[in-house]
């Protein structure tokens, strides 16, 4: 049998499990000096191989796997010369072996050290244009990874390659180190902060994130996140995936599949920001998208949702809403509850409904409807159309040509920086206009909805200079203030009848 080096994954206790160590594959250019007699810096795999190398090595891994109590996931690498980092606990290096070596690994360690468990595979040997020989390196090199030594008998790990296929030496190896496989579902803790990007999972895989921020990216596999206490980002990828945000802010984005985004407490934002097809869910309906990535998607304690790239809507409940619309010209709605809503690039329509709302519209020509009570309206860039409905409202055009209606109420409306139109209609309450150009020739109150107010002669009539600027009665009871003018300073051109 293949002697053991006396250290191992997991557990230092010999013939426990290993639980689940991660691998990756390093790229070009790193230092691989001093390990061994590897020299230089590493290559790809890809410029001198001629087959599929990446499922080669993931196929060496998971034969490990079938025979000893141990799991392996591919995780994207962290960079950096050879024994540097220890964010991938197998990191796999091609580069030039002097001598007559083709292959190093190092053994476990007891402290998980950044250089246990690195292999480095020698770019010159003949098994480079062989896939079984190949096949063979890489087996004997994880061996190694993984706590065996070279064997006495004809198998894997026997000094000199000459199979490609774990003997039965190997697997009493491998189990006397870790047990046999029991097959129960693989538990990855990660370790440290930083990213965890997984390449290729497994089944029913549970990552456990720690009290750090952690950003943890899934494979195509039916995964299950925990993100612990941190401020995480968890992202299931493909797979119907169960995402846990723990008790920090969490950002949970599920993928493609029927995911559960959970995000326990603290404010929570679930986010399809990547996805380019429209997504829609109706929260006053059900928890459970109905287009897109949240297709089937079910959201619990999820305080926020953020759209992607496609035309996506939005609707709440009777709570307090928080929508990102994206990209894509979006319909977001808020019904009632004290709502904030931003509708990002794109022609949108955002609707507060009941409550004290904020909407943004973002880059585009939007539509911005307060509806009910007090609401704040932003329109940002492009030609915005803010409609402030009934309360004392807060309307603002940002840039661009925007036409303001604040409705009913008291309200304050600012243009923004280009020529904008003010729409009043009878009854709409005593607002003030801060920002009114009359200079400009594109600027206008439009009064055409105002009975008493029917060319510019009634507007002289019911105006007055005031220490605040000129104030316009327009009949019962209603009033506009234009701030910080003179009645002098208006002309007919500044008024729609």
């Amino acid at each position: 049998m293949a002697n053991l080096a006396g250290t191992k994954w997991g557990s230092n206790k010999i013939g426990t499990k290993g639980g689940v160590v991660t691998w990756s594959i390093a790229g070009a250019g790193e230092n691989i000096s001093g390990f061994g007699t590897a020299s230089g810096n590493s290559v790809s795999g890809g410029s001198f191989l001629n087959f599929d190398f990446r499922q080669v090595i993931s196929d060496a891994f998971a034969s490990w796997s079938n025979y000893g109590d141990i799991e392996f996931i591919q995780v994207s690498d962290p960079g950096g010369g050879i024994g540097t980092s220890a964010a991938s606990d197998i990191r796999i290096f091609f580069g030039v072996i002097l001598g007559s070596f083709i292959g190093f690994a190092s053994f476990p360690t007891q402290n998980a050290s950044a250089i246990a468990g690195d292999i480095v595979l020698d770019t010159l040997g003949s098994f480079n244009t062989d896939m079984a020989r190949f096949r063979g390196l890489v087996l004997h090199e994880i061996g190694h990874a993984l706590g065996l030594d070279h064997a006495g008998v004809n198998s894997i790990m026997a000094p000199r390659i000459r199979l490609s296929s774990l003997q039965q030496d190997d697997i009493n190896g491998i189990r006397q180190i870790y047990g046999a496989q029991d097959n129960a579902d693989p538990v990855y803790k990660v370790k440290g902060g930083g990213t965890v990007r997984i390449l290729e999972g497994l089944d029913n895989l549970t990552i456990k994130g720690n009290s750090k921020n952690n950003k943890i990216i899934g494979s195509s596999e039916d995964e299950v996140m925990t993100g612990s206490s941190g401020n995480d980002f968890l992202n299931g990828g493909g797979g119907a995936d169960s995402l846990f945000g723990g008790t920090g802010r969490d950002k949970l984005a599920g993928g493609a599949g029927a995911d559960v985004l959970n995000g326990g407490s603290a404010r929570d934002t679930a986010d399809y920001s990547s996805s380019n097809a429209a997504i829609a869910f109706d929260l006053a309906v059900s928890s459970t998208g109905t287009a897109g990535h949240a297709l089937g998607d079910t959201l619990i304690k999820i305080e926020k949702i953020i759209g992607g790239a496609g035309d996506d809507t939005l609707s709440g409940s009777n709570g307090v809403d928080r929508f990102a619309g994206g990209d894509g010209s979006d319909l977001l709605s808020g019904l009632d509850g004290n709502d904030k809503l931003a509708g990002g690039n794109g022609a949108d329509t955002l609707d507060g409904g009941n409550g004290n709302d904020n909407l943004i519209g973002g880059s585009g020509a939007d539509l911005l409807r307060g509806m009910a009570n007090g609401d704040t309206l932003r329109g940002d860039d492009g030609n915005d159309t803010l409609e402030g409905g009934s309360g004392n409202d807060i309307l603002e055009g940002g840039d661009d040509q925007d036409v303001l209606n604040g409705g009913t109420g008291n309200d304050k409306l600012e243009g923004g920086r280009s020529a904008d139109t003010f729409i009043f209609v009878d009854g709409h309450g005593n607002d003030r206009i801060t920002d009114f150009k009359p200079s400009s020739t594109a600027e206008f109150i439009d009064f055409s909805g105002v009975t008493a107010l029917s060319d510019f002669g009634d507007v002289l009539a019911a105006s007055s200079d005031t220490a605040k600027g000129v104030l316009i009665d327009t009949g019962g009871g209603d009033s506009i203030l234009l701030k910080g003018i003179g009645l002098n300073m208006l002309g007919i051109d500044d008024f729609l009848f």
